[in-house]
C-alpha cells in the first residue's frame, strides 16, 4: 500500500526526455514538478503514475547531499501517493511526473514533506 515499486519509477532515457519537453510545470517550493499524461495503454502493463526524483549537482555539490534529499522525497511521496494513485487509476490515463528539487540548502522532511503534498493535491486537480 506504502511502497514504491520500481514499477512506479521513470526510467529510460526517451521517457525522461518526452517528460521535460511535453510536460506542463509548476512550483510548489522547494519542488518544481513536471507533469506529463497519456492515453492508458492496456497493453503495456504500466503503473498509472510513474515518477522521477531530480537533485540537480548543480544545486546540491556533495553528493551526500544529493542522496539524503532524493531519500526525503521519495519517501515524502511514497507516505502521500495514495490519492494520487487512486484518482489516475479511475480515469483512462497514465501521467509521469518529475519532482526536481530547486532549493540551495538542505531544507527539512516535514518543509519537503508539505511541498509534497501541495504538489499532489495540485496534480490531482489539474489532471
Amino acid at each position: 500500500m506504502y511502497t514504491f515499486s520500481k514499477k512506479e519509477k521513470l526510467t529510460g532515457k526517451i521517457a525522461v526526455n518526452m517528460l521535460f519537453c511535453k510536460g506542463k510545470g509548476f512550483i510548489s517550493f522547494p519542488l518544481r514538478v513536471v507533469v506529463q499524461t497519456m492515453e492508458r495503454n492496456e497493453e503495456k502493463q504500466e503503473a498509472p503514475v510513474r515518477v522521477l526524483i531530480v537533485v540537480p549537482k548543480k544545486r546540491r555539490k556533495h553528493a551526500v547531499d544529493r542522496n539524503l534529499l532524493k531519500r526525503r522525497i521519495r519517501e515524502a511521496y511514497r507516505l502521500n501517493k495514495l490519492g494520487l494513485v487512486e484518482e489516475i487509476s479511475r480515469g483512462n490515463k497514465n501521467i509521469r511526473v518529475a519532482f526536481q528539487y530547486v532549493a540551495n540548502e538542505n531544507l527539512s522532511y516535514n518543509e519537503i514533506e508539505g511541498a509534497m503534498r501541495k504538489a499532489i493535491w495540485k496534480i490531482k486537480e489539474k489532471y
